[in-house]
């Protein structure tokens, strides 16, 4: 029995009946789905036969680690959740052996076999992760506009400040590295600021809390609504299918690769799955 992590979302029904489309998609619409448990379901061939999959539904944040660690298979998560993770990535293997094959590089990687994923190209509907601050705030224009005079130091101005991150990972390796690539040699860089962990919204502590925050975009309403404005995007994200690597290499069934392919046939979970 194959074990997959399936994000919840804010609607169960919704995920249980996008996982139980995908599974019919890749392996026949004979398959029978059977609930077990609270956030946990079976999938088999037919009454009274044994059960190919089962699914448990949970929070995307943890899928990675649980993959990585082989409680589980294979799971599907937003693209944001694996690097935030930290977890390795083996980013040749996988588009070495299946050429074409939409495989996504991730900078978090790794040479080790042991506790490492195999992640595939995000589906569409690519959602961004961004640097924010109030639309009021001096530095709220030109941030990502080299030509604009006064560009370094709006950038310092933010390296001196605290950022408040939903993302503290992505925000260190992604955002700040990002905001100090081609730094003129004549200028003194300034040391990067300290990131402060957000497990709720960012958006509402900006600017009386932190004068910087880092969330993720989905529409744009909530920033809009709030006043606040974005100064770059650091990072996109969207669904991906992740799978144990030591498993993957043994699996000889091409499993991984049919629920990727129904993954983007029925756009099963497209978006940031949450």
């Amino acid at each position: 029995m194959i074990k997959i992590a399936f994000p919840k979302g804010r609607n169960l029904a919704r995920a249980v009946g996008a996982a139980d489309n995908l599974l019919r998609e890749s392996f026949g619409a004979d398959l029978w789905i059977k609930y077990v448990a609270k956030y946990v379901y079976e999938w088999n061939g037919g009454a009274g036969k044994e059960p190919l999959f089962r699914g448990v539904f949970m929070r995307a944040r943890h899928i990675p680690e649980l993959v990585a660690k082989r409680n589980y298979e294979l799971g599907i998560c937003g693209r944001d959740w694996v690097a935030e993770s930290g977890w390795g990535v083996l980013r040749d293997h996988y588009e070495a052996r299946h050429r074409g094959f939409g495989y996504h590089e991730i900078e978090v990687w790794s040479q080790e076999k042991e506790n490492s994923l195999i992640v595939t190209q995000p589906l569409d509907r690519l959602v961004d992760i961004v640097l924010f601050c109030a639309e009021n705030d001096p530095v709220a224009a030109g941030l990502d506009d080299a030509g604009l005079p006064g560009h370094y130091s709006r950038i310092a101005q933010v390296l001196r400040n605290q950022i408040l991150s939903e993302y503290p990972r992505i925000t260190q390796k992604y955002g700040l590295d990002c905001l100090t690539y081609n730094w003129p040699l004549d200028l003194e860089l300034p040391q990067y600021p300290k990131v402060v962990a957000c497990s709720g919204s960012a958006e509402s502590h900006i600017p009386h809390d932190y004068r910087f925050g880092v969330c993720v975009r989905e529409t744009g309403k909530t920033l809009e609504l709030s006043h606040q404005r974005v100064l770059h995007v650091i990072f996109k994200t969207g669904a991906v299918l992740i799978a144990n690597y030591e498993w993957e290499e043994n699996e000889s069934s091409g499993i991984f690769y049919r629920i990727y392919e129904a993954m983007r046939r029925t756009k099963a979970f497209a978006g940031r799955s949450k």
